[in-house]
């Protein structure tokens, strides 16, 4: 790590102080490609808190940036997109992202979709094959509470890969729908642990007699001590509720 860089601890001092004197190395951090993932997500969320109006365009010079690795364009994207006052990117942006020929921006336009882009997304989403589905399945998240879209949703929760279920119960977390109780509890015996470990995240905030059951059979069965743990003390709690 060059000398000039911050420590993790400098960093995360950074970021409570909202230092906009460190926003400069922390731009050049991030775009550097031999950094620790940690320590860049670290950057990543002091750049974020800072919100300093003049690492915008650096920031979208990265995202735009085709030979940077993925890690770093990613990082850039997402700082953009989380801070308060950003410019980038916008309903245009995200066309013109889509449009291009580089797979990277084309998924980062994917991650920032909103309903305006309804007519790029629906496709993706309708095709399970695609390579950019996982991504489209995940942006549910944000907002996209219609019927319609809470369908796809549930729907993607048995796709055959694991990223794609993942992302389904993200997706699925916005809008909490009753019909999604079933196939979550039945991702909690997900063969990739991570997504039964986010379908049970997931379903802790069903307070409902059918969660309970399904959750209370699984905390019996399972042998992952972790799951057991969780899954007994979502029992617990929700069973008070119903006291």
């Amino acid at each position: 790590m060059p000398s000039a860089w911050l420590t993790k601890e400098q960093v995360e001092d950074a970021n409570r102080g909202r230092d906009r004197r460190s926003t400069p190395t922390l731009l050049a951090m991030l775009r550097d490609p031999a950094l620790e993932s940690d320590l860049r997500a670290d950057v990543a969320r002091a750049l974020e808190t800072i919100d300093d109006g003049r690492t915008y365009e650096p920031l979208r010079e990265i995202v735009l940036d085709r030979p940077l690795t993925d890690a770093v364009r990613d990082a850039a994207a997402s700082v953009l997109g989380r801070m308060m006052c950003s410019p980038w990117p916008s309903a245009s942006d995200v066309q013109s992202a889509w449009r291009s020929d580089d797979p990277t921006l084309r998924r980062i336009a994917v991650e920032n979709m909103t309903r305006e882009h309804e007519a790029f997304l629906v496709p993706l989403l309708d095709d399970p094959t695609h390579a950019l589905h996982a991504a489209a399945v995940e942006t549910l998240a944000g907002g996209f509470d219609h019927e319609r879209f809470v369908r796809r949703a549930i729907g993607a929760l048995r796709h055959p890969e694991a990223e794609v279920r993942r992302a389904a119960v993200e997706a699925t977390l916005f809008t909490e729908p009753v019909a999604a109780i079933g196939p979550l509890v039945g991702l909690l015996d997900d063969p990739a642990l991570e997504v039964a470990r986010a379908a049970l995240y997931g379903l802790a905030w069903y307070e409902s007699r059918e969660m309970l059951a399904g959750v209370a059979a699984f905390a019996e069965r399972t042998s992952v001590p972790e799951l057991r743990e969780r899954a007994a003390e979502i029992v617990d709690d929700v069973a008070n509720g119903f006291a």
